[in-house]
């Protein structure tokens, strides 16, 4: 789908579908005014007749019956004017994409939402309206039938429409529409990357396997300057020590393979290093400690974290940006049980030395960051980042629409939670309570996986404080996407079901914003 940016009349704007905004309360003025006009005051006499209020998400579709250029017209709810924000300005215009594929509509038009009296800039506000439209569209139909697929054309484009002086900043209707464009291209990049990220996870376990995963990021690095991929093999994972990750790769048929990205722009004493570390077992049975079969269903997600680095590392290069150093690393296997497979007891050495007791297989998550944390400290960044669907605990504390994240650098959190802000995703921080890191220690070896003294209480914490031992001080933030990597139902507009891309437009805004 092709979003662009164009001053018309939106009246005259020849569509398959056209979409007028109402506020609740609002009076007939402005475009939606000139578009009833035009209608002969249709719009009037359907929301007087329909009882329609405006609120968000309501919709009014019905024909124009020649009387515009455009077949139909929607009018869309947005809510109380005091409501309108970047993410209703998002959600909105996934909400007029797919009324848009119901309809059989190939080219929509609307206007550039948000950016009268609820004051949204207008780059901004074309930058929600693209990610809106392209998540929103997004469906996963690899495995469907070609009679399946047919509808998923529409829409093919929208058209943003744009008239007058913005009111907040005064630009003329050229800058306007060049800050507009601006906005389309960072949201058309977020989008492709989520989108990048959504593929990975959506495909099935038996085809996304540690190899075809470590393929995935091999290929991503190929002819992009200042990108580079190293993929080492398990003799190599051997000779690093990385025994925790090992514990948790040896049930399984599969090979493990551990990815390192590189992405290099600029020289110097100035650029920033962050390393994105990304939890990547691409199907989690809980190995011996087996899950129950429902719980299984769809544990195809537990590489989300690593989709999501390398959903970043699509578009880097397209981002420009200067004075950085980006690192993605994954350690990626299978958690399966078999003849082989770590047992509960067993005690696995870290590749930073440390000794670990498995008391329970299916906390194998922070097995594998341990050692991936650890080569990442190694890297000397000035910060690291794990994105990690860790622990159903969050799910639990948060709900299936939050992030939990923490971490142990001030500074670092609230460049996180100001960039969760802008990408419109939903994080929570937790904290890193210091009487809880003495539940992490272990009679036999000096760390467990689990906390059995807390009862199975602040589980998504006492993870944290387990990772934090790998992280040697370094400023750290962990980010737990067990809930939001996963739609179960589409709750959310721009969020279908299947895999959702979390984190990755936050982590994106985070590296423009340093």
């Amino acid at each position: 789908m092709k979003v662009r940016i164009q001053q018309a009349k939106l009246e005259k704007f020849p569509c398959d579908f056209l979409v007028v905004k109402w506020i609740m309360g609002q009076k007939m003025d402005g475009s939606t005014g000139a578009v009833d006009k035009a209608l002969g005051g249709l719009i009037s006499k359907m929301i007087k007749e329909q009882e329609f209020k405006g609120k968000e998400g309501e919709m009014l579709v019905f024909p124009t019956f020649g009387k515009i250029s455009a077949k139909q017209v929607m009018v869309l709810g947005l809510g109380e004017q005091k409501n309108v924000t970047v993410d209703v300005v998002r959600r909105a215009t996934a909400r007029i994409v797919k009324e848009a594929r119901h309809q059989h509509a190939k080219r929509v038009a609307t206007i550039l939402l948000g950016t009268g009296t609820a004051k949204i800039e207008p780059s901004v506000a074309a930058q929600a309206m693209t990610e809106g439209a392209w998540l929103g569209a997004y469906a996963y139909a690899k495995y469907k039938s070609q009679e399946a697929k047919r509808d998923l054309i529409y829409p093919v484009e929208l058209v943003i429409i744009t008239s007058g002086v913005h009111e907040t900043s005064k630009l003329n209707e050229a800058e306007k529409i060049r800050a507009a464009q601006r906005g389309i291209r960072e949201g058309e990049l977020n989008s492709q990357a989520a989108i990048f990220a959504r593929d990975l996870v959506n495909e099935p376990a038996s085809s996304m396997t540690p190899k075809n995963l470590a393929d995935a990021a091999a290929v991503l690095a190929k002819g992009v300057p200042g990108m580079t991929a190293k993929i080492y093999r398990q003799s190599q994972i051997e000779k690093m020590g990385m025994g925790a990750y090992l514990a948790v790769a040896k049930g399984s048929d599969h090979e493990p393979y551990f990815v390192h990205l590189t992405y290099k722009s600029g020289t110097g004493s100035q650029i920033k290093k962050v390393v994105i570390v990304g939890k990547g077992i691409t199907f989690d049975s809980g190995g011996l400690s087996l899950k129950p079969s429902q719980a299984m269903e769809s544990m195809k997600i537990d590489m989300a974290g690593c989709a999501a680095m390398l959903g970043i590392f699509s578009v880097l290069s397209k981002l420009k940006l200067q004075n950085i150093e980006v690192h993605g690393i994954s350690a990626i296997c299978e958690n399966m049980p078999s003849g082989r497979a770590m047992k509960p007891g067993d005690v696995v050495r870290a590749m930073d030395g440390k000794t670990i007791e498995v008391l329970n297989t299916d906390a194998e998550g922070r097995l594998t960051l341990a050692d991936a944390l650890t080569y990442a400290v190694r890297l000397k960044p000035d910060y690291i980042i794990d994105l990690a669907t860790l622990t159903g605990a969050c799910v639990v504390a948060l709900g299936e629409e939050v992030s939990g994240y923490m971490g142990n650098n001030r500074e670092l959190l609230e460049k996180i939670k100001k960039a969760a802000e802008v990408s419109g995703e939903k994080i929570w921080e937790l904290p890193l309570i210091e009487e809880y890191r003495q539940f992490t220690k272990s009679q036999v070896a000096d760390l467990s996986n689990i906390t059995p003294g807390m009862k199975g209480s602040a589980g998504a914490i006492t993870a944290g404080l387990f990772l934090e031992e790998f992280v040697d001080k370094k400023s750290w933030a962990h980010i737990d996407i067990a809930g939001p990597s996963w739609a179960e139902k589409d709750v959310n507009p721009w969020a279908p079901k299947g895999g959702t891309g979390c984190g990755v437009r936050t982590i994106l805004e985070f590296l423009k914003g340093i």
